[in-house]
């Protein structure tokens, strides 16, 4: 009886240890992309060793979005112009709403931002050419809007956006030709509002799906 249950023991082992290396074979084909190191790929997560820097294989999403209206009351703006932008979170349509009044007075700059942004580590996107995307409706006011990307340092690359008007549109940020190193640990996406961006005293624009697009 021992040995019958010992029979039992070592099959249900056997067949444990075939399972793992079954699996551990699917999950070991690899493809090369743009040079940048051994990279997996399995459904929408990418698993990259970039090769310009020594770190740890990292969790990559393949085609990272960022859910602006997930993001608290983040609207901010120079001291003493609070009543200079507005904004409205419309989860039906799944856009923000940004309205700017400039009839009083002008601000240096108002904006809003989004954090915490997942992922943080952005390199991979960088040394591989992704470009920024969001899509954007403006009423005539609204003729440009400046996108700021920081990182925990503060660091700002900044992008100022000539925006289509009274259309829903695509605007595409090229990102390449960075230092990579600066966008390991990223803090936020800022759309920012100065008084050049508007054509008009009033200006509204609603803004939807944030994410990072391969070029390739």
């Amino acid at each position: 009886m021992i040995n019958f249950i010992k029979d039992i023991v070592k099959a249900i082992i056997k067949e444990k240890f075939l399972k793992q290396q079954q699996g551990d074979t699917k999950s070991s084909t690899a493809m090369q992309i743009g040079g940048s190191g051994n990279i997996q790929i399995s459904g929408n997560v990418i698993l990259a060793s970039p090769q310009h820097n020594s770190f740890d294989p990292i969790e990559i999403i393949e085609s990272p979005t960022f859910d602006i209206l997930q993001a608290p009351n983040n609207i901010y703006h120079a001291e003493g112009y609070d009543e200079t932008l507005d904004f409205e979170k419309d989860y039906a349509a799944g856009h923000l709403s940004l309205s700017a009044d400039f009839s009083q007075k002008i601000p240096p700059y108002a904006g809003y931002y989004v954090r915490p942004l997942l992922p943080k580590d952005w390199r991979y996107y960088i040394e591989n050419k992704y470009i920024f995307s969001f899509d954007y409706i403006s009423t005539d006011g609204f003729a440009e809007i400046i996108v700021e990307f920081k990182n925990i340092n503060y660091q700002i690359t900044d992008y100022k956006c000539k925006l289509v008007q009274n259309i829903w549109s695509t605007y595409n940020i090229d990102l390449g030709d960075q230092n990579v190193s600066e966008w390991e640990l990223m803090k936020e996406i800022c759309f920012v509002v100065k008084k050049n961006c508007l054509s008009a005293p009033y200006g509204k624009i609603n803004i939807k799906n944030l994410c990072l697009k391969s070029t390739k």
